[in-house]
């Protein structure tokens, strides 16, 4: 009489690959919780920088009085507008890229701290001048990569400003 208390070889083998196949799943579903845990990041630090860049631009417009200059620019593959307020200080915004991705950031030299928002779609921004009283509308249409509105509009008449966003 022969003893069975062994495995053969084909009961290791699917073991083996039902052990697998779990695993694969649940790598899987692991990287794509990820991606949905960074996208999710991403797009919480977007809203937040885009409340503080608009706050950052009332302050600056309504603490430097006017504007006397701004100027459009194209640097370095970084494109932006450039404020030069009545009390010599300037605040710059920039868009630019860095491999796949685009990301916008709000620069005033006064409290240098730079305020950024990340990874978001293509970006284009349109400006335009009116009147004699040095206003201006400027619109940087954003969009997320999650596709929801990130556009900073921003209306300047003499000593008014205005900065507004969909969201």
């Amino acid at each position: 009489m022969l003893n069975k208390k062994g495995l053969t070889i084909v009961e290791i083998i699917i073991s083996v690959s039902l052990i697998s196949i779990v695993l694969i799943f649940l790598f899987s579903l692991y990287t794509d919780v990820q991606d949905i845990n960074y996208e999710a990041t991403v797009n919480t630090d977007n809203m937040i920088s885009k409340s503080l860049m608009i706050k950052r631009i009332e302050d600056d417009f309504i603490n430097s009085q006017a504007i006397k200059a701004l100027n459009s620019y194209t640097e370095n593959g970084k494109k932006g507008v450039k404020f030069t307020f009545n009390d010599n200080t300037t605040a710059t915004f920039t868009l630019y890229k860095t491999g796949s991705k685009y990301y916008m950031s709000y620069l005033h030299d006064r409290v240098g701290e730079t305020i950024e928002l990340k990874e978001i779609a293509e970006p284009t921004y349109k400006c335009s001048f009116k009147g004699k009283d040095n206003s201006f509308l400027i619109t940087f249409p954003i969009t997320g990569l999650d596709n929801k509105d990130y556009s900073i509009n921003i209306s300047y008449s003499g000593t008014t400003a205005t900065v507004s966003s969909p969201c």
